[in-house]
């Protein structure tokens, strides 16, 4: 599932009956089921954010826009979506990420 208004206002964390950290998601009214090849196209796309390089990540985006019927001359200038696509994640990796204040 992937929920579609996912922010720090609707994640919390609650001890359950045996001591276990469990994460509670609310506002779930924006989730959608991804399975079969859209689940499996963004698990490659989450998993190449988290350990691929910036323009290996930009790549796969453009391999994976063939699954929805994109072509490679689709792309008009590969090197330069590629670079601008690497560049976007580098500069959203410089940015900090936390949970909580």
């Amino acid at each position: 599932f992937v929920h579609g208004d996912m922010h720090p206002g609707n994640l919390l964390w609650r001890r359950g009956p045996t001591g276990a950290v469990q994460v509670v998601l609310l506002d779930c009214g924006l989730v959608i089921d991804l399975q079969g090849e859209a689940g499996e196209d963004l698990t490659r796309m989450v998993k190449a954010f988290l350990t691929k390089t910036e323009e290996e990540t930009a790549e796969l985006l453009v391999q994976l826009s063939e699954r929805v019927g994109g072509k490679p001359e689709d792309v008009i200038d590969k090197d330069g979506f590629v670079h601008g696509i690497a560049g976007l994640i580098k500069e959203s990796n410089s940015v900090g990420f936390k949970l909580s204040k």
